[in-house]
């Protein structure tokens, strides 16, 4: 992860962590419940 102080070296790099953290981002989960709402029995996912 880079911050202030740790930034990408060559617009290559920027460009992998870009991929990377977009992939990351947009990936969501959401889990789903049996009908008394208790045990996972699956998940969704949301791209």
């Amino acid at each position: 992860m880079y911050d202030c102080d740790n930034q990408p070296k060559t617009p290559e790099e920027a460009v992998l962590y870009t991929r990377k953290r977009n992939f990351n981002i947009f990936k969501k989960t959401i889990p789903l419940y049996d009908k008394e709402g208790i045990k996972i029995i699956g998940r969704f996912e949301i791209n």
